[in-house]
């Protein structure tokens, strides 16, 4: 969690200060905890919307980039026909990337709630099926819209849209890497055991920062000349005035 409070007049801030002073190893580098945050972030199952963003912006900002470099020239008779097969192309390959990630999560080395939560995790599955998903909704849009958008933009989309599909093959292919590991039950136990490390050192965390806490509470307002407060002994004085 990243704390935006940096100032030494918030509780939190002095309470993470002395933790990784005197606790350093539950703690990782900077900036590969907020580069851990963010691709937490983008990689969550929800954020199919980011994704489907992200590949339309790309796709649409192709077309001043291609018309600069002019990488791959085409005619637009051979951009229409390039479209369609590009399309047929990514359906069949989804097809088979189904069948194929079925049977493989189908022989996991270990059947259990948390394998799954990882293999869905360390594969990277959601982000990647939605990364194909959106690059079939450009390349149905390039399709369907063929007749009406510009002949030197559209074949730039063409040309956006097949690299687009080059990435998929590779994200594909990385999938089934990372999920043929799950097959293995040694591999599946040494994520396990750092999964379980992981959550130990948050939950050691998180009774660090509540001693802490109270430590740094209870001495700042004895310094402020604060007396802590004892229902107790109120109820005792008020029942010896009775």
């Amino acid at each position: 969690m990243i704390n935006f409070r940096t100032h030494n007049n918030w509780l939190r801030y002095r309470v993470d200060s002395i933790i990784k002073r005197n606790h350093s190893e539950l703690f990782e580098p900077k900036w590969r905890t907020n580069r851990k945050v963010f691709f937490n972030y983008l990689f969550h199952r929800e954020r199919w919307w980011l994704i489907l963003l992200l590949v339309s912006f790309v796709f649409v900002y192709s077309i001043s980039i291609f018309d600069e470099l002019r990488i791959v020239k085409l005619s637009i008779d051979n951009a229409k026909l390039i479209i369609d097969q590009r399309t047929a192309n990514v359906a069949a390959i989804i097809s088979m990337t189904i069948a194929v990630v079925g049977f493989l999560i189908a022989n996991l080395a270990v059947k259990e709630p948390q394998a799954y939560r990882l293999l869905f995790q360390y594969s990277y599955l959601y982000p990647i099926t939605y990364f194909i998903l959106s690059t079939i909704c450009c390349l149905i849009f390039v399709s369907t819209f063929k007749d009406i958008i510009n002949e030197d933009d559209y074949v730039n989309l063409v040309v956006a849209g097949s690299w687009l599909v080059l990435f998929v093959l590779v994200f594909i292919g990385y999938l089934f890497s990372r999920i043929i590991l799950f097959t293995n039950s040694q591999k599946i136990h040494e994520l396990l055991v750092k999964e379980l490390e992981n959550e130990a050192k948050e939950s050691l965390k998180r009774g660090l920062i509540e001693y802490y806490g109270r430590n740094e509470y209870e001495t700042f307002m004895n310094q402020q000349g604060a007396e802590k407060y004892n229902p107790l002994s109120e109820w005792t004085a008020q029942s010896y005035n009775t």
